[in-house]
């Protein structure tokens, strides 16, 4: 649908400002304008995660998550629930 974000060529600018910009006024051909549909500090964490793609975030620095997979069943899961006895009303 659009440009790649990952290779050296940025139509726009990969400069965060220019990001910014291309996210809150949009730019023709496709890519609509986010201005006053989403919060701006939720613009700059999309810049953030648009420069997190490009590479231009330190290969050393450390996530603010952990997006490991899951190896164990969550204990909750492992564990065997006890059975419900469920009442019948007599006729």
């Amino acid at each position: 649908m659009g440009p790649a974000l990952i290779d050296d060529e940025w139509i726009y600018g990969r400069d965060p400002s220019q990001i910014f910009n291309t996210i809150a006024e949009g730019r023709p051909n496709g890519m609509p304008s986010f201005a006053g549909k989403i919060q701006e500090q939720q613009i700059w964490q999309l810049v953030s995660y648009v420069r997190s793609m490009d590479g231009a975030v330190r290969s050393d620095a450390a996530p603010g998550r952990n997006d490991d997979m899951q190896v164990t069943a969550p204990e909750s899961r492992t564990k065997p629930q006890p059975e419900k006895k469920v009442r019948v009303p007599s006729k």
